[in-house]
């Protein structure tokens, strides 16, 4: 179930957004002009997600390895050329297939929610809640997720400068009553406008990552930091200035992107 637990807080980071009006049928956030698609990111201890797309250059399917045996999928569903559901089926050792799945009931420039549940193939409920992903341009500012009376489970707030580069990030988890349980805060100060931004910024700690068209820094951001602990990143581009190699410099791990 450690797994599981793991999974709980990330899926709706592999969203891929393409936002339409309420009114019309049309893409709001164009990706940069020279961007690829996404083929597969790879982790230097082996793991890897790979990615598919339909005729449209929609992300339909996500394919990963999480302890080098097991395969997950997540499957994208669209209507009328907007996000409406995704599927994650996680194999769990114990247990079986778990289901993730998330359920958009309004999707626009500004804002996308919906209804989150985990649940077993027997139709046993782990998790039953509501989620909400607010925008602004290509960025992404908020997003929480509500228990069904209504209360916040979490939340997760973004802060940008006047360039859209990422500055303060906070996470909040919280208790039954409302009060906090836990709260997290990371602070940016440096970012590398080199090379066109990525989608898998903060990729190791919060797995927000995979949404063409939206993202949390207008530039990637090279440093990060928490509880007075400083983090640094680096990045490697292409010719066309995609990013091929995300590097975190303390930690002395990295990913490497490949395109289509």
């Amino acid at each position: 179930m450690k797994k599981l637990n793991f999974i709980i807080g990330i899926l709706i980071g592999l969203l891929t957004f393409s936002c339409s009006s309420n009114n019309e049928n049309k893409t709001i956030n164009e990706p940069d002009s020279n961007a690829k698609l996404l083929k597969q990111i790879t982790n230097s201890d082996g793991y890897w997600h790979k990615f598919f797309y339909n005729s449209q250059n929609q992300i339909e399917l996500i394919t990963q390895t999480s302890d080098q045996i097991t395969l997950d999928s997540t499957y994208f569903y669209y209507k009328n050329g907007i996000l409406s559901k995704t599927l994650q089926r996680i194999y769990v050792p114990v247990g079986g297939i778990v289901n993730v799945e998330s359920i958009f009931n309004q999707f626009n420039s500004s804002v996308a929610q919906g209804n989150y549940k985990i649940f077993k193939e027997d139709g046993t409920i782990f998790q039953d809640k509501t989620f909400k992903y607010t925008f602004f341009k290509n960025l992404i500012k908020s997003i929480t997720f509500y228990n069904l009376d209504g209360s916040k489970s979490s939340e997760k707030l973004f802060a940008h400068d006047a360039a859209g580069n990422l500055t303060n990030f906070t996470e909040t988890w919280y208790n039954s009553d409302g009060t906090i349980q836990t709260n997290r805060q990371s602070i940016f100060s440096e970012w590398d406008s080199d090379g066109l931004k990525t989608q898998s910024l903060l990729y190791w700690d919060y797995r927000i990552n995979n949404i063409p068209n939206m993202y949390l820094s207008n530039s990637n951001c090279l440093n990060k930091t928490e509880n007075n602990q400083l983090y640094e990143y680096s990045f490697e581009y292409d010719s066309e200035g995609n990013v091929t190699k995300y590097t975190s410099i303390n930690e002395q791990k990295y990913i490497t992107l490949e395109y289509y």
